[in-house]
Formats: structure tokens, sequence, C-alpha cells
């Protein structure tokens, strides 16, 4: 509809619906006005927008001062959201399309108290090749309630700053996309309270390329703050814990290959995660772990004893190297374990030295325990070495164990 005396006039299209292969909005409406010699005015309307299953907002509108000499410019900018996931948003901005010898381009920059900030770059030639790079800050305790990234009632806050490259042959297909995300003083607690992280600290990042099927990389890395899952908790060593793995995507399954993870002053390991996308089960490895007994003891294993056990008392040295597979339970481990020692108050052992296998679809593997000497209330004890087989539902001893006990010297 175009109305309006020579000095002004109105262009207002509409639209009951306006669909594409996945997604549907309804009840569109735009608004044009000119004034003679002064800018125009732009206003816009939309009703329920829904991309696959997902609902971003209920209605949308938005109106700014228009501007046609070079391109189009939209100054002076409000949009208000309605029936979002995160309730009423409203945000202040602007936007800037230009188009030049076959070439466009389009700059949006957008600022809200829960939108965060969004700024969008978007470039394209005759030949549809297109680039998409965008960047934004976003509070994270509506986002992380709004898209159930925790269960209900959790406490959460945090701010996460990001930015995504991307681009592609024609505007229906993506080809390549580089990205990064970093959380600063993220937490979270549960109403009990025994899950909960303070002032973390975090980076992810990656990339990914279709080449027949998507692959890329991929890392994350964790630079300060403490993380309670109880009965464990982390706190960040003095330089970054890291992990990274190669990983690609098919229409089958995907997987993580080549993972390592290194955990400074803690140890080293490499890993593989592979899921079908329907049908069977999870399947990982973790390999080649390289570790310093003491603290992968106390970080990960003496959290889940009993305090008042006696092995929860131990204090343990040496260095393990072991592998552990599963689908996605247990299936096998091989251990390494070099120049151990193991005391309590009652009990030491020296030159601990064992290895061995078990795997669950295999008959018998077998296994080696030794130590050098050893104490038990302090009587010395002699030399020990045990030799066992292992099998899926339990394991038998090679040959009788020669246990000596050293008579006490006399002063």
């Amino acid at each position: 509809m175009l109305s309006g005396p020579a000095w002004a006039q109105t262009l207002e299209i509409t639209a009951a619906r306006v669909q594409g292969a996945a997604w549907q909005a309804q009840h569109l409406k735009v608004v044009l006005r000119t004034h003679a010699r002064k800018n125009a005015s732009l206003e816009f309307l939309a009703g329920t927008l829904q991309i696959g299953k997902q609902r971003p907002w209920q209605a949308i509108q938005g109106n700014c001062v228009l501007q046609t000499q070079q391109g189009w410019s939209c100054s002076a900018l409000h949009l208000a959201i309605s029936g979002s996931p995160w309730g009423a948003l409203q945000g202040t901005g602007r936007f800037q399309v230009l188009r030049s010898g076959g070439l466009g381009s389009l700059h949006f920059l957008l600022e809200g108290a829960k939108l965060g900030k969004l700024t969008l770059l978007a470039r394209s030639a005759a030949s549809g090749r297109w680039q998409l790079q965008t960047r934004g800050e976003v509070a994270l305790t509506d986002w992380v309630a709004a898209l159930h990234l925790l269960p209900a009632h959790w406490q959460s806050g945090g701010e996460l700053a990001w930015q995504m490259h991307s681009s592609g042959a024609s505007w229906s297909h993506i080809s390549a996309v580089h990205f990064r995300a970093q959380l600063h003083k993220g937490q979270f607690s549960s109403p009990d309270g025994l899950q909960a992280a303070q002032n973390v600290a975090a980076q992810l990042s990656g990339d990914g390329h279709l080449q027949g099927h998507w692959q890329g990389h991929v890392q994350l890395r964790w630079d300060e703050g403490g993380i309670l899952w109880s009965p464990w908790y982390w706190a960040a060593p003095v330089r970054p814990v890291v992990m990274e793995s190669r990983w690609r995507q098919s229409a089958k399954s995907w997987h993580l290959e080549r993972g390592q993870i290194n955990w400074p002053n803690l140890g080293t390991a490499k890993f593989a995660v592979s899921e079908p996308v329907q049908g069977s089960k999870l399947d990982w490895h973790l390999q080649d772990a390289d570790v310093a007994l003491a603290p992968f003891f106390t970080t990960w294993i003496k959290p889940l004893l009993p305090a008042s056990s006696f092995a929860a008392q131990a204090l343990l040295a040496g260095h393990l190297h072991f592998s552990v597979a599963g689908n996605p339970a247990l299936r096998s481990v091989h251990w390494d374990l070099q120049h151990g020692d193991f005391s309590t108050q009652q009990t030491s052992l020296a030159g601990v030295f064992s290895y061995g296998a078990w795997d669950a679809n295999v008959p018998v593997e077998k296994a080696v325990f030794k130590w050098q000497s050893a104490t038990l209330y302090h009587i010395p004890l002699g030399p020990l070495a045990v030799r066992v087989a292992l099998h899926p539902g339990g394991f038998a001893l090679q040959q009788p164990v020669d246990l000596h006990l050293l008579a006490a010297r006399r002063f």
C-alpha cells in the first residue's frame, strides 16, 4: 500500500506467512515513511518465528531512522522482543547495507541489558561467495536458564565473549567456520551445594571445514577458578589445563580423534570418543596416560574412599602409565606402575612395581605385583612378587606367595 501527499509518502508491506525449508515467520509487516527534506523512518513487526522445533520469540517489533543516500543505513534502531525463552528483551543499535560493483555488505550492531552486545559483518560477491563475521558479549545468568544448560533451580553467573567467522560458496551452503568463546568469572551452584564453581576462566576455540563431511579441530583451555562436583574438587593449576582434539561428523556418527589432555603437575593422556547418531552406544578410549601417582590419588581416587578408611589415610608416590576403554561401561585396563611407594601409620611399601591387563572379552590376562621392602606395624618384611591370572570374573594366583618376616635387629 502506497499513500500520502506529495511531501510525505507511506509504503506498507504485509504478509500472513513467509517460510523456507526449515523455518516459518507469521504476521509480518513493514512500514516505510518518507518526508520532504527529512530522513525516512522504518517500522517492522513480526509474529511467531519458528526454526525447526524452536520458537525464538512470539513477537518482535522495531523502528529506526532510515537514510538511503549511500545504500541503506538505519540508525537509532530500537528493537523489542516478547515471548522469548529469555523473557522480554529490548535493544538499541544500527545497521547498514551497501552494494557496489556486484559486492554487497551488511553491518549490524545491537546492544541490550539481556541481549548483551552483538556485532555482525557480512559480505557477498556476485558469484555467491560470502563471509560472515560475528562477535558478542553476554551475561550468562538469563541465557543458562533459558537454554536449560543446567538443571532447574541452579544458580549461575559469569560473562561470555565470543567471535565466529564463517564462509561459503553460496548463501545456501556453509563450507568453513572458525570460533572462539571465552568465559570470565563463571560460576554455578546446585541447591544442595554438592555441585558448584567459582571464578572460572576458560576458553573454547576451534574450526570446521566441509570436505565431503564436516571435520576440524577443537580446544578447551581452563585457566582459573575452582570446581566442586561432589565428591571431587578441582582447582586450576598455575599453568592452564588444555584438552584438544580433532573431530569429524558424518550422517552416521561423530568422532573425537587424536585427542590430548595436558594437566600440569598431574600428567598427560590421549583420548578418542565415537558415537553413532542412532543405535549403538558411546565408545571411548583413554590411552597412554602418564600421571604422577601422588596428585592422581589425591585428586581422583581419595575422594571416592570413606574418610576413615585405611586406604584414604595413605600417602602414595610413584609414576603410573595406564590405558582404559569402554563402550560405555569399562571394557579393558592396562597399567604399568614404576617406583611406587605406599605408607600409612601401620604399613609401608617401598619399591613397588606392577604391570598387567584386564579385558572383559579376553579369557585370561596376566598381572604382576611386587615390592622391594615393606613394614607392618614396624615389623620389617622381605621382598614380595605376586603373579596373578586375571579373567573377567575374578583372579587366581599363578604360584604360592612367599612372604619373609625379617628378624628385628638387636642392640
